[in-house]
């Protein structure tokens, strides 16, 4: 399937692959899944904004299941005005550091609920388990050590997977505590 789509004055173009009839395909088979899942959002949100109607199916080969974006789930406006905040979250990624990690292990919900303390044992023990160079030198430096940076790394997550998890509450639930 062929993408192209102006945003302001940008282009969104290429190819979006593993697409079936009126189907596309996204395979993980990978236990930290949530990478994949915004992977799969994505292709949602560009096939509608392309004005394509498609369903976006996500094959988990560790759930051993298969997840369904329906057709119409957004509308082309909607999906429209997504791309358009995430071109903003780009472009302002060039000047100041877009703090997002869709690797950690841990549900991305959860992770921006979490309060300073929390979230720093967070990723210390995922980087003992996980190690990754970037991470762990921006970890080093500090980083997270300002709460306006651990804030701004949870908004930015609640940004895109918020809507993740409305598409896959089974994979991403609600956690059931608050900010704790």
């Amino acid at each position: 399937v062929l993408i192209n789509i102006q945003i302001e004055h940008s282009v969104i173009a290429g190819k979006l692959n593993n697409s079936y009839n009126d189907k596309m395909l996204v395979i993980s088979f990978s236990k930290n899944h949530y990478k994949y899942l915004l992977e799969a959002y994505l292709k949602y949100v560009l096939l509608t904004a392309q004005g394509l109607q498609m369903e976006v199916n996500y094959i988990s080969a560790v759930e051993n299941d298969r997840y369904t974006i329906p057709v119409n789930k957004l509308n082309q406006k909607e999906a429209l005005h997504l791309l358009h905040q995430w071109v903003t979250f780009f472009k302002s990624g060039h000047s100041n550091i877009f703090l997002l990690y869709p690797e950690l292990n841990e549900n991305p919900i959860k992770i921006a609920n979490m309060n300073h303390d929390k979230f720093i044992e967070a990723i210390r023990k995922y980087l003992g388990t996980h190690p990754n160079e970037f991470l762990q030198r921006e970890f080093d430096h500090g980083l997270f050590k300002s709460s306006d940076a651990v804030s701004c790394f949870q908004e930015n997550t609640l940004a895109l997977f918020e809507p993740i998890a409305a598409m896959f509450p089974e994979l991403i639930p609600t956690p059931k505590t608050a900010k704790g």
